[in-house]
C-alpha cells in the first residue's frame, strides 16, 4: 500500500520570496477568518442520512452544512492527499466495503477534527482520526459527521469535515431488516446493479482458499443461492470476522466470529448479511459481481 500526493494549482498559488522562504498562499488567505474557514456555511445544520446524500431527488447547495452518521472505513490500497488535505471513507453500515459511500476531506495533523497522516507502508490499524474530544477513532468506529463543502459528481460524493462526533453504538440489529434475500433470479438480473442482501449457510474451509484485500474467500454451503461456492469473509478480531489461517492448518484452526463478537461453532448455520455489486465488465466466473459479508448472524 502507499500514498499519493496531488498538487492542485488552486491549493498551489504561493507567494516565494527570493530568499525561498515561503509566505501565506492566496490559498491559505482564502480560507481564513478568524482562523475558520472564510465559506458561508448554512446557519442552521441539516440533519441527514447517507442514504439522502445519494438520492438524486436531493438537491444541495454546495456551502450547505449536513450532519450525519456513517462509519470509517478501510483505507484503500492507494490513498490520495492534496492541500494538506486527506479523504476517507465513511459507509452506511458497520464493515461494508462494497456500495455507496461518502469521501470526507479532513486536515492531515493529530488535532481534534483531524486525520493523522499515514506511513508510506500502512495497515488498517494505522488509521487514526481524531473526534471533536481528540478521542482517537479508526476503521469500523461510528461517527456524527458535521460537513459542507458538498460536491456531488457521476458515482462520487465528497463533503469536508469539521467536527467529528464518536459514537457508541449498542447493536447493528437495525440494518438487517433493509436487507433482502440475496436469490439467484435477482443477481442474475442485470438491471440491479447493486444490493444489500443476506443468505443463509453454513461455512467452512475450501481445499483451495486466497486471501485479498484483508478478506479470506470461506466455503459457503446454502440453499439460498445456488450460485455461490464461496464468501468473502473479512480478517480481523472484531465482530463478524475472522482470524487468519496459519500455513498448516485444520478444521479446528478455522475461527469466525458473528455480529456480538462471539465465536461461531464449527457447522453452525448462519445468516450472512453483505453488498451484492455487479462487475462494469464481464466475468469469466459467469457470476458477474462480488458479495463482501458484512454481518454474520448465528441462525
Amino acid at each position: 500500500m502507499k500514498i499519493t500526493s496531488y498538487l492542485f494549482i488552486a491549493a498551489a498559488l504561493t507567494v516565494v520570496s527570493c530568499g525561498g522562504e515561503k509566505k501565506e498562499s492566496l490559498f491559505d488567505k482564502m480560507i481564513k477568518e478568524g482562523g475558520k474557514r472564510a465559506k458561508e456555511v448554512s446557519s442552521e445544520p441539516k440533519n441527514v442520512k447517507i442514504a439522502d446524500i445519494f438520492n438524486p431527488d436531493n438537491k444541495y447547495e454546495r456551502n450547505e452544512t449536513l450532519v450525519f452518521e456513517g462509519y470509517i472505513g478501510q483505507v484503500p490500497s492507494t490513498v490520495s492527499t492534496s492541500g494538506g488535505k486527506m479523504n476517507i471513507k465513511i459507509y452506511e453500515r458497520r464493515n461494508q466495503t462494497l456500495g455507496d459511500y461518502v469521501n470526507l476531506g479532513l486536515s492531515v495533523g493529530t488535532g481534534k477534527n483531524e486525520v493523522e497522516s499515514l506511513p508510506e507502508k500502512y495497515k488498517q490499524e494505522d488509521l487514526h482520526v481524531y473526534a471533536d474530544d481528540n478521542t482517537k477513532l479508526g476503521v469500523g468506529d461510528k461517527i456524527r459527521i458535521t460537513a459542507t463543502d458538498i460536491y456531488i459528481s457521476t458515482g462520487y460524493y465528497s463533503l469536508e469535515g469539521y467536527k467529528i462526533e464518536k459514537i457508541d453504538e449498542e447493536s447493528v440489529d437495525e440494518s438487517f431488516k433493509n436487507a433482502v434475500a440475496l436469490t439467484s433470479a435477482l443477481i442474475h438480473d442485470t438491471s440491479v446493479h447493486e444490493v444489500y442482501g443476506y443468505m443463509d449457510g453454513v461455512l467452512s474451509i475450501p481445499s483451495v482458499f486466497f486471501t485479498m484485500n484483508n478478506y479470506l474467500g470461506l466455503k459457503v454451503k446454502t440453499t439460498t443461492n445456488k450460485d455461490f461456492e464461496t464468501v468473502d469473509i473479512q480478517l480481523g478480531s472484531g465482530p463478524s470476522t475472522m482470524d487468519e489461517l496459519p500455513s498448516s492448518y485444520t478444521s479446528k484452526d478455522l475461527k469466525v466470529r458473528d455480529h456480538k463478537g462471539n465465536l461461531i461453532g464449527a457447522g453452525k448455520k448462519v445468516r450472512i448479511y453483505g453488498t451484492w455489486e455487479r462487475y462494469s465488465f464481464v466475468s469469466s466466473t459467469g457470476l458477474g459481481g462480488q458479495f463482501k459479508a458484512e454481518e454474520i448472524v448465528v441462525l
